[in-house]
């Protein structure tokens, strides 16, 4: 910071180093992002690590890694072994013998500190690939012929018997299911995964599972039974005149399964789908449409289903057929991605009897997943489910979810209760309406099942103000409830892919959950979904696609820029260089895709707008142009990063154009205060973009503010220029108009949503009194990272990974703490701050990770201000100490720290 005094003492290390003070830290260890992976199609993987340390100031100046084909071999590598390498880096690409098909590498790190001291070696974790070539499958796609779509028979199902006379060492079971698979071995299912094979741009890819079953396995005969779905591979018009958002051609359910068993002492024995495999279409599972709910018969059930005890001789079993494969043209491809999981359950709030027959529960959260009902019925006697979001006159309505969705369940006439849950599609709600059920249920009889992609939670934020913790909870749920195998609008109504919101509120997702690996997968779906003429729809996978008059729904410059924002995202998060060289030319070729639209103008003018925005008066050139300079600024950054040095000057030439054309374009001249309309939108827009000249800056702020002010600080703007109002104004140095406006209760605000019920985000500003908005939708969560900064902790600017952290408390109105925690790549950072108001003290206590150093900015004169029991002049462990205007700024390195300004004024 320039002109700053500096008035402390700088050092970098204390003069006695302290032993065996590094070490990697347990349960780190991770491979392309994930957790002892399966199924890897990446044959050179990132290999990445935590590292941690008991004393201040430490940083990783080496590491070595070491991978073998076997745990015992570790202590002499067979594959790789990378000797120690000078690199601050926590990450290494694997760089030992080539790997192909099935390979397995176990790993493990040991790392140097500051003193050149080595660590212990970490655990050893694991990866294996997967299948990678055409030739590794022996296995044929086989489905039933006899399957009658829309309530005809039923799903299929598969099955096979197989003897093992060797007691297995390894088995892997290669599986995709079109749409869905669940499969079982000896009675147990294969895997913790639900609603498997996620999306995936089929015309491109086909994403199977990999499950290690050796566990499974028995002596002797064993049974492995596969149930299929629909998903939204098959978008047929479902049973009932069920709900859809769109429709598919009737593509046959097919299966294709390859289970490889490495025995001690005998043959590798393989058992693959063909016509040798059974398969039925008289079962219980009667419809799964992907929107428009599930259809299960109980009496239908296969007795013993899915163990041995299962007659697939009997005259309603048949043969498997030999098919070519699924009509989508994709190839196999391994799913890198995390699975969908259970990741949390919760009993019913409440049940109130509307009737006799009709019971309507309230399980007190809106969420995405399944419900569990235990109950009693007589056999044949049938009971539909009805969930939504919202009641009218104490019944479920469905207006805003699309309608109608139900569940249908017939008993199977069981003592002393039977139980039942979705299998093949997922709701999103909070209420649940049951009719025709006739024993009375208890609360406590119906369960949650919240399900999303597995990414580890690594995030948090609390402060003094209910308020504020509340929005972010309801942001919270509202990303839990769209993280699915890809990130969807909404859970309900469309489950689609739409790009804006990965990007425009990219960083309360990834503060609150590691999406490294999750990402990867997204973006080659993103990338597969690109046109030949370089337009990136506004969804991936494209299901439905906008033509004619609706065309202005797939192309638009804010949802397409996700292929160019979000790399640059993850590059900054986790230093993922590869992806920014893997999907280059994808994204050049998005950037002159957009150049060709401008016709030579340097100006867009088409697209949705400021999208959900009560003020319309925005020109669609301001948003429209904001995504065409936003692709071409990040472009000229990436091919910075990647040295291509003619690229960066053509794309930072190209962004200065477009800043020029926006201000001429769209600034009044006649108020040389204001851009556009003048509204919300326009001018924090311009000043985001950096389209406003350092003369006029001072004015368009103080325009916008003055907007604020005179709507009763409540927004007028939609989720497009969203962000861009928080960035301006907190660049502007106005979290004082923000902390005002957060603080609202009347629309338009979050506090609107929270004060009426919201337990997750609407994707309407009121949306509860609209009725049509979804009310689980995340688009308009970029506000949770304002809160998320409340405590001072973000990565300073033009850091990666980071590597450097700025700490400013953000003491404002009446709150009294704030604290937050973020797991970065490189340990957990956090900061919290407490006013204690009786004797105007401030206590900041803040952590940086291994290998990041800090600034602290405080208000106030260094000599107010100590850190632990001491004060911060001479201190050998402060790196660095400056002062100007009242504001100290202490430079620190790894470890935690405890500030307290005494006599501090807000």
């Amino acid at each position: 910071m320039q002109g700053f005094l500096t008035i402390g003492l700088v050092v970098t290390a204390a003069i006695v180093p302290p032993a065996g003070a590094i070490s990697v830290e347990h349960g780190s260890l991770r491979t392309d992002g994930l957790v002892s992976p399966l199924g890897l199609a990446n044959t050179l993987p990132r290999l990445s690590w935590r590292p941690q340390s008991s004393t201040r100031n430490d940083n990783q100046t080496a590491y070595q890694v070491q991978v073998a084909s076997s745990p015992s071999a570790i202590e002499s590598p067979d594959l790789w072994d990378s000797g120690k390498v000078s690199s601050a880096d926590v990450w290494a690409r694997y760089a030992g013998h080539n790997l192909t098909s099935r390979d397995t590498g176990f790993w493990r790190v040991r790392i140097w500190d500051v003193w050149d001291k080595p660590s212990a070696w970490s655990e050893v974790d694991s990866f294996e690939l997967g299948l990678l070539a055409p030739s590794d499958w022996k296995a044929h796609w086989i489905t039933n012929r006899n399957y009658i779509p829309q309530g005809g028979t039923s799903l299929p199902v598969f099955a096979r018997t197989f003897n093992l006379s060797f007691p297995a060492d390894k088995a892997r079971l290669y599986l995709l299911g079109l749409g869905q698979h669940a499969a079982y071995l000896n009675g147990q299912p294969v895997s913790d995964a639900v609603l498997a094979p996620g999306y995936s741009q089929t015309n491109r890819s086909l994403p199977y599972s990999t499950y290690d079953v050796t566990s499974l396995l028995q002596h002797g005969e064993n049974f492995l039974g596969v149930e299929l779905g629909k998903g939204v591979y098959d978008a047929e018009k479902p049973l009932d005149k069920r709900y859809a958002d769109f429709y598919t051609t009737d593509n046959p359910l097919t299966l294709i399964a390859q289970l490889e068993i490495a025995c001690r002492d005998g043959p590798v024995v393989t058992v693959v789908s063909d016509e040798s495999w059974r398969t039925s279409v008289d079962g219980p599972q009667i419809e799964s449409a992907w929107y428009g709910g599930e259809e299960y018969d109980a009496r239908r059930e296969f007795p013993g289903w899915p163990t041995t005890a299962v007659d697939t001789a009997a005259s309603s079993w048949t043969d498997a057929s030999i098919i070519d494969g699924p009509p989508v043209n994709g190839s196999l491809t391994a799913d890198p991605g995390p699975p969908l999981r259970i990741v949390d359950r919760w009993k019913a709030k409440s049940v109130t009897r509307i009737n006799d027959t009709t019971w309507v529960f309230d399980l007190g959260t809106n969420f995405a997943g399944w419900y569990n009902l235990t109950m009693r019925g007589e056999a044949g006697q049938r009971v539909v489910f009805w969930p939504g979001e919202y009641l009218t006159n104490g019944l479920v309505n469905q207006s805003s979810t699309g309608r109608p969705i139900f569940d249908g369940y017939t008993f199977a006439g069981r003592s002393p209760a039977e139980w039942y849950a979705p299998r093949f599609m997922y709701h999103g709600f909070r209420y649940l309406q049951v009719d025709n059920l006739t024993h009375p249920p208890a609360a406590s009889d119906l369960e949650a099942l919240v399900i999303r992609a597995d990414n580890e939670a690594v995030g948090s934020f609390q402060s003094s103000s209910q308020l504020f913790n509340a929005i972010h909870g309801i942001i919270d749920r509202a990303i839990q409830s769209n993280m699915y195998s890809v990130l969807t609008d909404c859970p309900h109504r469309e489950k689609s892919g739409w790009l804006e919101q990965d990007h425009l509120v990219y960083e309360p997702l990834a503060r609150g959950f590691d999406i490294q690996a999750y990402a990867r997968r997204m973006l080659d779906i993103v990338a597969a979904s690109q046109l030949a003429d370089g337009m990136i729809p506004t969804t991936a996978p494209e299901f439905k696609v906008f033509l004619g008059s609706l065309s202005v729904y797939r192309d638009e410059p804010n949802w397409g820029d996700t292929m160019i924002l979000m790399p640059l995202q993850l590059y900054r998060t986790y230093g993922e260089v590869e992806l920014l060289e893997k999907y280059y030319d994808v994204m050049v070729a998005y950037l002159d895709y957009l150049g060709s639209k401008s016709n030579g103008t340097y100006t867009l003018d088409y697209g949705l707008g400021d999208w959900i925005t009560f003020d319309t008066s925005t020109p669609l050139g301001i948003t429209a142009t904001m995504g065409y300079q936003q692709s071409a600024a990040a472009m000229a950054t990436i091919a910075t990063v990647l040295g291509k040095t003619d690229d960066a000057a053509r794309f930072s030439a190209l962004n200065q154009n477009i800043l020029r054309a926006f201000h001429e374009k769209f600034f009044d001249t006649t108020s040389n205060s204001s851009y556009g309309s003048g509204s919300q939108a326009s001018n924090a827009i311009a000043l985001d973009i950096g389209a406003v000249p350092a003369e006029y800056e001072s004015a368009v702020l103080n325009m916008l503010v003055q907007s604020l002010v005179d709507n009763g600080y409540h927004f007028t703007v939609g989720e497009i220029a969203l962000p861009s109002l928080f960035r301006a104004l907190q660049a502007g140095g106005r979290d004082d108009v923000l902390f005002q406006t957060m603080s609202q209760t009347t629309n338009v605000s979050y506090g609107f949503q929270v004060t009426h019920g919201a337990t997750s985000l609407w994707e309407d500003w009121d949306g509860v009194f609209r009725t049509t908005g979804s009310l689980n939708h995340w688009m308009l969560g970029y506000g949770d990272a304002w809160l998320l900064r409340l405590a001072g902790m973000q990565q300073a600017e033009g850091s990666t990974v980071w590597s450097q952290i700025d700490f400013r408390p953000r003491v404002l109105g009446d709150l009294t703490s704030a604290s937050a925690k973020y797991r970065t790549v490189r340990g957990w950072a956090s900061a919290e701050w407490t006013l204690h108001g009786n004797n105007r003290t401030l206590e900041y206590r803040v952590k940086v990770p291994v290998g990041s150093t800090a600034r602290v900015f405080l208000d106030g004169d260094s000599r107010s201000i100590t850190e632990g029991s001491a004060g911060l002049q001479g201190r050998r462990d402060i790196l660095g100490l400056q002062q100007e205007n009242g504001t100290t700024v202490v430079t620190i390195g790894s470890g935690s720290y405890s500030f307290v300004v005494r006599d501090y004024s807000r």
